[in-house]
């Protein structure tokens, strides 16, 4: 986690010198157990993506875990990005889950 935000931290500080007002847009953090790396999650993704098509469900279940890491992060994430004097909005695009994932 905390690569990903020293990450955003180097990226605002390049987009600040263009001195306008910086939106971070349809920001995401799942409380689902995370990802162990882009294979899998790619493999989720067909896997979703083929129930889609049947009209099957398919979800990734909320976990206690995932709900820590998303609460941390997103503490984190708020923090880093609100303490920047550009950022002037931030629009955080799903409430739940299941609307994310395209189920409700």
């Amino acid at each position: 986690m905390v690569y990903y935000l020293k990450k955003l931290r180097v990226q605002l500080e390049g987009y600040s010198q263009y001195n306008i007002p910086i939106h971070l847009s349809e920001v995401t953090v799942l409380s689902s157990n995370q990802f162990e790396d882009w294979r899998e999650k790619v493999d989720w993704i067909n896997k979703f993506e083929k129930a889609k098509q049947s009209g099957e469900g398919l979800s990734l279940p909320s976990t206690k875990a995932g709900e820590k890491y998303q609460a941390e992060y997103l503490k984190d994430f708020y923090t880093l990005a609100f303490s920047h004097p550009a950022i002037d909005a931030i629009v955080y695009w799903s409430v739940s889950d299941h609307i994310n994932l395209g189920e409700g």
